[in-house]
């Protein structure tokens, strides 16, 4: 019988093959929705817990932080130095690749399910970009991330809680931890502090280097009245 799907799909797989975003290699048609092959499924290591944003120490599931002074606690779903992750997102900021957002939510939603967050008891908030940033690359990769987490928890998105109130340089050009700081210090403004106040917040980028960004963004969402801030990120560098 004349399947006719089948000879679309047939026609779209051979002009449009589809790829591992992380190494490239076909897919098989069992794997091509979540966008990377088992290869590199494997090779990645989720993390089970938090981390302490200022000494990098792993916080046990009843332990809020190491460090009072700092305003959010880190959860990062891998490690940035597998190559696979840095190919996606390089593929995402860097090659406008839209969909590797989709692996990356994912890593994030197995790395906050194997830490067993109450994301129920969450509120979601990407980082900003600058305008004059978000025009030159078209989109803002961490609002793309955060909006298939929202969607997967069905928690809010409040993507208007924050704005970038100056452009920043590139962190990944900065060296030093001083040097991100000072780059990110007013950088960003609450907006919307209804929705913030008495909030826990999910705070969502896609890579922490020294959490200079995040520091900044969450200690501006708590001067607005945030309660808990957790900072999410696909990886620590």
């Amino acid at each position: 019988m004349f399947n006719a799907r089948h000879v679309w799909e047939t026609f779209l797989n051979i002009l449009f093959p589809a790829i591992c975003l992380a190494c490239n290699q076909t897919l098989p048609g069992a794997t091509r929705g979540r966008h990377l092959c088992s290869l590199c499924v494997a090779g990645i290591t989720i993390a089970t817990a938090a981390c302490c944003l200022q000494c990098d120490s792993r916080l046990p599931a009843n332990k809020k932080h190491c460090h009072p002074k700092i305003p959010l606690i880190l959860s990062a779903a891998t490690r940035y130095e597998d190559a696979g992750i840095q190919k996606l997102i390089w593929r995402l900021k860097y090659q406008k690749t839209r969909i590797a957002a989709i692996p990356l939510a994912g890593l994030m939603i197995a790395h906050l399910e194997a830490t067993a967050l109450p994301v129920k008891q969450y509120v979601i908030i990407p980082v900003p970009l600058h305008p004059s940033r978000r025009r030159e690359r078209g989109f803002n990769q961490a609002e793309l991330i955060a909006k298939i987490i929202s969607a997967y928890y069905n928690r809010p998105l409040i993507s208007t809680g924050l704005i970038r109130t100056r452009p920043t340089d590139y962190q990944a050009h900065l060296h030093g931890q001083y040097a991100r700081l000072k780059n990110v210090a007013d950088a960003f403004a609450a907006r919307d502090r209804h929705l913030i106040r008495g909030k826990n917040i999910i705070l969502v980028d896609d890579v922490a280097t020294t959490g200079a960004t995040l520091h900044a963004a969450a200690r501006k969402l708590k001067d607005a009245g945030a309660h808990k801030i957790i900072g999410l990120v696909a990886a620590k560098a």
